[in-house]
């Protein structure tokens, strides 16, 4: 593991490399004191990359907390342990989440480099970022354990902190909300990951930059790395 970057699944599959095992400077995945975007259209799978790479940073021994506004719990559960366990989504869905933990604690218990803490809270949507700290706050004191990935699912449904803007519009709102979000990030020392939404002139657009921000330009301006998302629609079925 290194210090300072939590390894990306999105790498190693892109490069055919152990990022685990290259530097700082190579490693190619999360930096700690910085947020990640994902950006991309409804349903091309933002929430699906963000849980598989929650999964691939637990597997690799670093604490993850997913916070998600949007899908249940359950949901979210049956994700990251379809990935865990590489096992179809299906064959998880219906199980509850006890069960699910119990079967992620059982198949790593027999390996060296064990499984990183995994928790998964849902918030109610229109969340701040004061809630997002009180969450790790509670977590990490309850378990006694320091959270290296923090994962918002999704940025864009989420409010600035109470009173610090005052009849702000899109723009404004969304450059608060990412500033207060990834400041956390910065004065704790994690790791941190989130999406957005394209705008209408994003959608099915495979080359879509950081003026298809949907919602607030702010997002983008005040994050450290934007990720587009794109579905060619020739590979649709």
């Amino acid at each position: 593991q290194t210090q300072d970057c939590i390894p990306s699944r999105i790498n190693e599959i892109c490069y055919n490399t152990r990022l685990s095992q290259t530097n700082d400077s190579a490693c190619g995945g999360y930096y700690r004191k910085s947020l990640t975007l994902f950006m991309g259209q409804p349903n091309v799978g933002k929430s699906l990359i963000m849980c598989s790479e929650a999964a691939y940073a637990a597997t690799l021994g670093y604490n993850v907390l997913y916070i998600t506004l949007e899908l249940a719990e359950e949901y979210v559960w049956s994700r990251i342990a379809s990935n865990i366990l590489n096992k179809p989504q299906y064959e998880i869905r219906d199980c509850d989440v006890n069960t699910i933990k119990s079967n992620l604690t059982s198949s790593y218990n027999e390996k060296s480099n064990g499984l990183g803490s995994l928790v998964v809270k849902w918030l109610k949507p229109e969340s701040t970022p004061m809630d997002i700290e009180n969450v790790i706050d509670e977590e990490e004191q309850s378990r006694n354990e320091i959270i290296d990935l923090v994962v918002v699912d999704y940025i864009g449904k989420m409010k600035p902190n109470r009173g610090s803007v005052q009849n702000g519009g899109l723009y404004e709102n969304g450059v608060a909300t990412t500033d207060q979000l990834r400041s956390i990030f910065v004065e704790r020392n994690k790791a941190g990951m989130s999406a957005v939404q394209f705008n209408r002139g994003g959608v099915n657009k495979k080359d879509a930059g950081m003026e298809n921000t949907g919602g607030s330009m702010g997002y983008a301006e005040a994050s450290d790395l934007m990720i587009t998302i794109a579905a060619d629609t020739m590979l649709k079925t």
